[in-house]
Parts: C-alpha cells; sequence; structure tokens
C-alpha cells in the first residue's frame, strides 16, 4: 500500500515525516531547500506514495517536482492543517505529524493550483505591488524632508506644476543632492512600471474575460488582467459570495445561540485579490468621492460557508 509523507517547506530545509499507511513512522530527516535536497527526497519517494504539504512559497514548484517521480501531492491549505491539543508545542516534527494525522482522516482541504500562465499574472501582481509600495515611499520621504525644512509642499507636488514649483525652491546644496537623488529613484520606477502596464494592457487584448471586467467602473487592463490571475477559474467558485470570502472581504461573524454579530472583513483570503478590489472600489467611485455604501450583512449571508479554496 501506498506510504504516507509529510513536507514541511522551509527557505533552506525541508524537514520530511514518511509513515506506512496505519500511520507507524519509518522515518523523519531534514534535506537541504536545494535540487540536491529534492534529488535526495525524490530518491526516497516511490510511485503511488501519498504526499502532503502546506502551500507557501515553493509548494507549488516542489509539488509538481514530486509528481514527476509517481507521487500523488496534496497541498492543503495551512489555515486548516492543525491540530488541537499541541499544548503550545510547535515544531517542525509536530507539523508533519499535524498533517499526516488529517491525510489518514480525509480532513485536509486541498487548495487549487493554478496553471503557469496564472502563476505568471501572479507574479506581475506582486511585482506590481512592490513598485507601488515603493513609489509610495519615496513620496513620503521627498515630503519630509521638505516638511523638515518647514516648506509645505501643495497636493499636486508630482505635476509638471509641482516639479516646477519644486525646482525653484531655495534649498541647501546637501538637501538639493539628496532630492535629485529621491526624485531620480523615483522616475526609474515609473519608467519599470509603465513598462508593466504596458505588459498587463497586452495581455487585457488577448483575454475576452479582461475586455468585459473593462465594461465595470473601476477596472483597467492592469486591474482586469490581474484579477483573473488572482481568481483564476471562474466557474470553480459556485456563487459570488465564496469568491468575496475568497478575496477575505466578506464580515468577521461571531454567532451563538440567537445572537449574531458581524464585524470587520475577514481578511482570510488572497491578499493581493483583496487589494485589487478596494483598489478598483476607489478608482469607480467619483471623484472626490466615497466609495458605496454596502448594506449589513443578514445571519444567513454573513455565515455563508466558506468552503472555497485559499489558492
Amino acid at each position: 500500500m501506498a506510504r504516507l509523507v509529510a513536507v514541511d517547506l522551509h527557505r533552506n530545509t525541508l524537514f520530511v515525516v514518511m509513515t506506512d499507511p496505519e500511520g507507524q513512522e519509518l522515518w523523519h530527516r531534514r534535506f537541504p531547500t536545494t535540487l540536491v535536497g529534492e534529488t535526495a527526497l525524490l530518491e526516497q519517494l516511490e510511485p503511488g506514495d501519498r504526499v502532503v504539504m502546506e502551500a507557501t512559497n515553493g509548494a507549488f514548484r516542489l509539488a509538481h517536482r514530486l509528481e514527476s517521480r509517481g507521487a500523488q501531492v496534496i497541498v492543503a491549505d495551512p489555515q486548516h492543517a492543525r491540530l488541537l491539543g499541541l499544548r503550545g508545542k510547535k515544531t517542525d516534527y509536530r507539523d508533519c505529524r499535524a498533517l499526516l494525522e488529517h491525510l489518514r482522516s480525509g480532513t485536509l482541504i486541498e487548495v487549487w493550483r493554478p496553471d503557469a500562465a496564472t502563476r505568471e499574472i501572479r507574479q506581475l501582481t506582486r511585482e506590481r505591488q512592490a513598485y507601488n509600495q515603493a513609489i509610495v515611499a519615496l513620496k513620503n520621504r521627498i515630503r519630509a524632508l521638505l516638511w523638515d525644512e518647514g516648506i509645505e509642499t501643495p497636493d499636486r507636488l508630482w505635476t509638471r506644476e509641482g516639479r516646477t514649483w519644486l525646482a525653484e525652491q531655495p534649498l541647501a546644496p546637501p538637501l538639493r543632492r539628496l532630492l535629485d537623488r529621491e526624485l531620480a529613484a523615483l522616475a526609474a520606477l515609473l519608467v519599470v512600471k509603465e513598462a508593466q502596464e504596458a505588459e498587463l494592457a497586452g495581455r487585457a487584448t488577448e483575454r475576452s474575460e479582461a475586455q468585459r471586467l473593462l465594461q465595470l467602473a473601476g477596472f483597467g487592463p492592469a486591474a482586469a488582467v490581474m484579477f483573473l490571475g488572482q481568481v483564476g477559474r471562474v466557474d470553480r467558485f459556485p456563487s459570488a459570495k465564496q469568491i468575496v470570502s475568497y478575496s477575505g472581504l466578506d464580515p468577521r461573524v461571531h454567532q451563538s445561540g440567537d445572537k449574531c454579530r458581524t464585524g470587520s472583513i475577514s481578511k482570510a483570503g488572497r491578499t493581493p485579490l483583496r487589494w485589487i478590489m478596494i483598489e478598483v472600489a476607489w478608482a469607480g467611485c467619483p471623484l472626490g468621492g466615497s466609495p458605496p455604501t454596502v448594506p449589513k450583512p443578514s445571519a444567513t449571508s454573513a455565515s455563508w460557508p466558506r468552503g472555497s479554496p485559499r489558492e
């Protein structure tokens, strides 16, 4: 019968526990997270072995490689892959044993594994987030430098008129050199971001789903492509409510007896998808307005089951 294998994936090591079908441990050891270490792990596997690991960075790539050996790989939702009663003791060995117990009992929740095209778009989304964060950080540093000198900056500092105003300010030479470097870094980032915008716009023209999203207020080519990349196959969601839960935009719910309270958004889904949807909501608002008011969900809608996959 097939052996059971749990892999705890880290940046530098792979901790692996192997048991027989009845749960009796055969061995446990640690492998380096390198091609040599993964090859050594592959040599320990046989066709038909059942392997389980949590969804984390590098899990999908490692899963594909283990499947090339004939193993059956399950990438599990880490939010549901814990056992109660650990009494505050968390080790790689205990994590692997917990995964194996869930695997034997059939209680694992498997995440959806995106195809190569979807993974590419998700990488572009992470790149886009990094660019936006770096650009905002540079702009904040420039405003902070001017504020430290007692100079109040105009709201439209990043327009052509704002740049002209900045060039006319009487600044000390050291501060001027510092600002010039910050502005040069900002200009370089904006050029790179424009190139990414062009790539996303090209992808939007190739997908009919993106063209349909462009008809909605707030969606641009970049947001449409990134949304599709984060959601993946839309038909895997039975309803729109599960996509809301998948993004973590559903309300928190505390229900006991005849009392049911809802709170802020759960933030339990994909962070990049939530970021995209919030940006779309703001872009779809009238200039200077506020996002549309969402009616408070009823107890029935608030307690919608979150059965959708997490990846």
